[in-house]
Formats: C-alpha cells, sequence, structure tokens
C-alpha cells in the first residue's frame, strides 16, 4: 500500500470520526433544547473526546436531568471539556466555584474561570479580552461576593444569637452543657472585620437578623424549657455548628 493511499484511509477515518461526533453532539443539543434528557445523555455519553459533549453532559449531571444529580461528576466533565478548550465549561466552572456546588465559594477562582471564558485569540494569534466585559463582569462578582458574605453572616449570627440565650438559660446554668464560647465569639469578630473591610453596615444586618430571630427564639425555649435531654442535644449542636463554619 502506498504512503498516499494509506495517508488517505487515515484522513478519511478521521474525517468520518470528526464528522460522527458532530452529528452526535447536535442531536444531542436538540434533544436537549426539546427536553428530551434521556436522549441528550445517549447521543453524547460515548463521545467523551469531545469538547462540547463532555461540557453538555456535565449540565445533565449538575443539574440531575434524565440522570440521578452527581455534582462530582459534572466537575470532572466541566474540568475535561475546559482541558480541551471548551469555553462554556470554563464558565461552568466558574459557576460552580461561585456558588459553592461540590466545593467552598471561591470568587478568585469563578473570576479567574469567567475572564479565561471571555478570551479571544484572534487570527494573529495574540490573545484579546472585551474590556468592558472583564469591568462588568468584575463588578458583578463583587457585588455578588458581598451578598454572599451577607448570607454567611446572617445565618452565623442566627445561630449566635441562638446560643447565647441557651448559654444563659436556667437548665445550661444549672448544668454547665456549655461554659465557655470565646471560640465562636472569635469567629464573630473575624466575620465582622470582613463585612468593615466590604464597606457593609454591620448594626443594620445584626438589627434585622435580631427582629427576625427575637420571638423564635423565645418560642424554641420555652418549648425546651422542661426537656433537659432535648436542650442539650440542642446547644451541643447549636455550638459544633458554629464552630464549623468556615470563614476563609
Amino acid at each position: 500500500m502506498s504512503r498516499y493511499i494509506f495517508a488517505l484511509i487515515i484522513f478519511t477515518l478521521n474525517f468520518s470520526i470528526h464528522n460522527i461526533s458532530v452529528a452526535n453532539y447536535d442531536l444531542s443539543l436538540k434533544a436537549y433544547n426539546n427536553k428530551k434528557w434521556q436522549l441528550a445523555f445517549s447521543e453524547c455519553k460515548n463521545m467523551l473526546n469531545d469538547d462540547k459533549c463532555l461540557n453538555l453532559l456535565g449540565i445533565l449531571y449538575l443539574n440531575g436531568l434524565g440522570i440521578t444529580k452527581d455534582i462530582n461528576k459534572a466537575h470532572n466533565l466541566f474540568s475535561q471539556s475546559e482541558k480541551l478548550g471548551n469555553k462554556s465549561a470554563m464558565f461552568n466552572l466558574g459557576w460552580m466555584a461561585l456558588m459553592g456546588l461540590g466545593e467552598e465559594v471561591d470568587i478568585d477562582k469563578a473570576s479567574a474561570y469567567f475572564k479565561e471564558s471571555i478570551k479571544n485569540i484572534n487570527s494573529y494569534n495574540k490573545v484579546t479580552v472585551d474590556e468592558e466585559l472583564v469591568k462588568e463582569s468584575e463588578e458583578n462578582l463583587i457585588k455578588l461576593s458581598k451578598n454572599n458574605i451577607i448570607a454567611k453572616f446572617n445565618v452565623f449570627y442566627a445561630d449566635y444569637l441562638k446560643l447565647i440565650n441557651l448559654v444563659k438559660y436556667k437548665i445550661n446554668i444549672e448544668k454547665q452543657y456549655i461554659t465557655d464560647i470565646t471560640s465562636i465569639d472569635k469567629k464573630l469578630i473575624v466575620f465582622e472585620n470582613k463585612l468593615i473591610n466590604l464597606e457593609i453596615n454591620i448594626d443594620d444586618l445584626k438589627e434585622h437578623v435580631n427582629k427576625e430571630q427575637n420571638i423564635l427564639i423565645k418560642l424554641l425555649i420555652l418549648n425546651l424549657s422542661n426537656d433537659y435531654l432535648e436542650f442539650e442535644k440542642l446547644i451541643n449542636k447549636t455550638y459544633i455548628d458554629l464552630n464549623r463554619i468556615n470563614l476563609e
């Protein structure tokens, strides 16, 4: 067999494989747009060398569309697709980092992925970025970062108020379940400093949470007034949950 014929066969095979890959993705995308999730999955599930199929499979796993939801599989599929240069997969990895899906919320990682996803390579192989789009993206990330830390603080401070009231309650004074909350107080200070650095009004946040929790905490303690076992479970759980909160 001549080199020419051999090269022609290889080219034909590669061309055919490429066409099959494109056809499978197109069919999968059409099925996805028509909300035929299982068909979308079946068309792409064997095309693990195709960046578009990998990204689409990641979306299906991330949202549990037609298959069992699996955050880790979604992340792995997006990562494989991203390594093949898929911009949508880069954006999806950024979204997962931003929302804390399968990992801790990481605004910096999200920002890096978002910036990479909007880069373009021109005909001279120079990377170009739409500076206005980057600026808008960064401004939105700052807003999201603030909203995220405010939401975390609200949850933390609500449990903090609950713990303080439980610690001061007669059952705890009698039984001494929790006597030292110094570690929690230190976390509160760290949280407050983060909010100050972001120029967020701490007093307004605390006042809002206080109003929301005041009656709820009173009712909670009232229901536990004579139940020593449940009181012990609740105060220990609240203390442990607050200590586990990661402020990074």
